[in-house]
């Protein structure tokens, strides 16, 4: 019945409310049933074993407007010529929304699918595992601090011994720029141990042009600028975006160069959680939409240490044999488990970036209004509208 009073106010107050104290019950219960969970985390071959993995999720970065994976806009120039470094160029994400997207790719069995879906019989993170395998675990973020209390990646973050939310803001102002993930970096590596660190970013969330210092202006926005004509507004808009992705490979930089430094064995692994539809691209949007092809595509790297690649150099092949064939975000699960060589007592996802995809046997299902769609038919149909139609 709330349906038909939930844009009238003042009734839609009391019915969000109420709606509200539903899901923290059921929150409240998952994060029960959660603590009690073991994932049977366990080292298979302890010297394989990499001593620092960091796993960093981003934020609305689209691979079509990534020069490592084809833009013509220098976009990514550290990246470019990092060493050691396998990118990915036809990955999709699970969704466009941030809270649904991320926790699949966590957990076997995440909180919340992909498809909106609380799961009340939701299992633990690879957090929980690597900690059971040894691992120290911490989880940094630059999102809003106020996903600490309610929402279902902040679920996982706190399955960590260590977790920092960093930004003081909503992500609707500016709050701080990732390089606030860097120092907290430093200081864990300087412990000794095995660890396992997740960095969450900002990224490139909208509003573009508050997503990184006026240094990193090089594609020259004018945001807050009167914008009259429609193609400056598109110029502005796409501008603001590059600029945020110059700013995001400037800090996955700094984390590699912060991690090789310590001259280990080491993993570091990437994925955005959406992408976005920004304008001048192949789709007429004025502004920032989450519609089309370009909004699901992600970009996904894999980068070892030089001790680490020496160690595991039959799975260095195998990704980079795979890099341009198809996947989604699902398929960093099983990876980070087999590079890390940590063993689980569940099962884990049949896709693997280790491993050729069949999109046909598994095809590559992402979620359009609360219902999954197989991705590659929707693009085919019309790739500025990924549809369930």
């Amino acid at each position: 019945w709330y349906k038909k009073w939930e844009d009238i106010f003042p009734l839609n107050i009391l019915i969000s409310l109420q709606q509200y104290e539903k899901k923290k019950k059921k929150i409240q219960k998952i994060q029960a049933n959660l603590r009690k969970q073991s994932m049977g985390g366990r080292l298979i071959v302890p010297e394989k074993a990499p001593e620092i993995v960091v796993l960093i999720i981003g934020e609305s970065a689209t691979s079509t407007l990534c020069c490592m994976l084809g833009n013509k806009k220098k976009t990514t120039p550290n990246l470019d010529v990092t060493t050691n470094l396998i990118a990915f160029s036809d990955v999709v994400g699970l969704s466009v929304a941030t809270r649904s997207a991320v926790p699949g790719v966590l957990s076997n069995r995440p909180v919340l699918r992909p498809d909106d879906f609380i799961d009340l019989n939701a299992e633990s993170s690879l957090i929980k595992a690597f900690s059971e395998a040894g691992f120290h675990t911490h989880w940094f973020s630059n999102q809003s601090p106020f996903g600490k209390f309610d929402t279902p990646i902040a679920i996982y973050a706190r399955e960590a011994e260590d977790v920092r939310f960093l930004n003081p803001s909503d992500f609707k102002f500016k709050g701080s720029f990732d390089e606030v993930l860097l120092n907290p970096l430093r200081s864990v590596l300087k412990t000794p141990g095995r660890h396992l660190i997740v960095l969450h970013m900002l990224g490139s969330h909208f509003e573009y042009s508050m997503r990184y210092p006026d240094e990193f202006n090089k594609f020259k926005s004018v945001a807050g600028a009167k914008i009259v004509e429609k193609n400056q507004k598109e110029e502005a808009v796409s501008n603001s975006y590059n600029n945020s992705i110059l700013y995001t490979d400037y800090i996955l930089s700094k984390v590699i160069e912060i991690v090789d430094s310590q001259k280990k064995p080491s993993l570091g692994a990437y994925f955005s959680d959406h992408g976005s539809d920004v304008p001048n691209e192949a789709c007429p949007y004025l502004e920032n939409t989450r519609a089309g092809a370009a909004a699901f595509r992600v970009p996904v790297f894999f980068w070892f240490s030089e001790l680490m690649k020496n160690k595991h150099l039959t799975q260095w092949n195998k990704l980079s044999n795979n890099k341009n064939s198809p996947y989604t975000t699902r398929a960093m699960l099983s990876t980070l488990y087999d590079l890390a060589d940590v063993s689980v007592s569940s099962g884990l996802p049949q896709e693997s970036f280790l491993l050729k995809p069949d999109i046909i046997k598994f095809p590559r299902n992402v979620v359009v209004n609360s219902k999954f769609v197989n991705y590659n038919v929707a693009e085919l149909k019309n790739s500025c509208i990924i549809s369930a139609k």
